[in-house]
């Protein structure tokens, strides 16, 4: 009777798992952000923009207000070298 050979724990624990989707890098991650695709840093930066987007895409009033914003932004694009967003958080 012939038995197949079984592999050795050492062999076993040594094996490299398959990385998990939190242990990969997210495509252009070396960039710099300023750089990046709108969906790639979307993606970096995660479910705190969704509910940001939520938000956005919830309300008419957020919404027309961020539009015009994009339509400044892109009026001036050559003359804008920075952003800054001053907010404040409404009172609950």
């Amino acid at each position: 009777m012939t038995t197949t050979p079984q592999p050795s724990q050492a062999s076993q624990s040594t094996a490299t798992k398959p990385a998990t989707n939190r242990e990969l890098p997210l495509p252009q991650s070396d960039r710099d952000p300023a750089h990046l695709q709108g969906h790639w840093l979307l993606a970096g930066i995660g479910k705190r923009v969704l509910r940001i987007l939520r938000n956005v895409l919830g309300n008419k009033d957020i919404r027309a207000r961020v539009l015009n914003m994009k339509h400044t932004f892109d009026k001036y694009r050559n003359e804008l070298t920075g952003i800054a967003f001053v907010v404040r958080k409404p009172e609950a």
